[in-house]
């Protein structure tokens, strides 16, 4: 009978948060003035599972704010489909239903029901994706690739959400870098890399570029709760590629902030 009531309980808070979306707050919108034809809008982002600093569904707001920034690639991390914490809804749906993308899911593990994973959403078409399981210690991981056929020719896009462990990550971070070496096609690599040192992406910064750092903004955090409030989130791109414009709002939808890149 408890089970029962709690399940009604559940179902009755999903149809609210679908029938009551949260708005988005007033940002200056010349900061994200649509991109050029000649440039590329990419935005990174882990969003929580749908859920904001205080643990409350937010991906209402996730998706009316990501569709008002006019992103041409997103990258996300813990994107959840079905899963208890994100009250059984497919994420991927819900933040693409304003967006009509084309988009690639890479499932980096299951939760019983559900699963969690990275999601790649393109404006442009996608011709091959590929999802790289990766090597892992308490969290599996996975990195997804996207080739896709963009304005400025065809490329990579790789999305991927790194380990806690120091020592797990240099394993990633340089099988990630010889794919991309592999792959022979000019690369973006953007996610949660769950470290602040630049130095450990030194394998990695010897065939891409940081886009913080050649925008002089390498100081703005990406990440913050009650304990850490730190640079954790990247957009790496190819080196000869030029960065038109860096940007991390200030919205407190999940615990990461979005990362906004134009490039070209």
């Amino acid at each position: 009978m408890k089970q029962r009531f709690l399940f009604y309980l559940l179902f009755i808070y999903i149809i609210y948060i679908q029938l009551y979306p949260q708005s988005i707050p007033s940002f200056s919108p010349e900061s994200f003035a649509s991109t050029s034809k000649n440039s590329i809008r990419v935005v990174s982002y882990n969003i929580h599972f749908g859920a904001n600093v205080n643990g409350k569904p937010a991906i209402s707001i996730i998706s009316n704010f990501l569709s008002s920034v006019s992103p041409d690639i997103l990258c996300l991390q813990e994107v959840d489909r079905n899963t208890v914490r994100s009250l059984f809804l497919d994420q991927t749906s819900n933040i693409n239903k304003d967006l009509s993308m084309e988009t690639a899911y890479g499932e980096t593990g299951s939760l019983v029901p559900g699963t969690t994973g990275n999601l790649i959403l393109s404006s442009f078409p996608i011709l091959y994706v590929e999802n790289k399981s990766l090597p892992s210690s308490k969290y599996k991981r996975s990195a997804l690739m996207a080739t896709v056929k963009t304005p400025i020719g065809n490329i990579n896009i790789i999305n991927t959400h790194l380990s806690l462990s120091k020592s797990v990550r240099k394993q990633q971070i340089e099988i990630i870098r010889d794919w991309i070496i592999q792959s022979r096609l000019p690369t973006i690599l953007a996610g949660d890399f769950n470290t602040t040192d630049v130095n450990e992406l030194e394998s990695l910064l010897l065939i891409l570029k940081d886009s913080a750092m050649i925008e002089d903004k390498a100081h703005i955090t990406t990440f913050e709760n009650k304990k850490y409030n730190s640079r954790i989130d990247y957009i790496l791109v190819p080196k000869t590629y030029f960065i038109k414009s860096y940007n991390v709002p200030r919205f407190h939808f999940s615990d990461h902030y979005p990362v906004i890149v134009d490039i070209y």
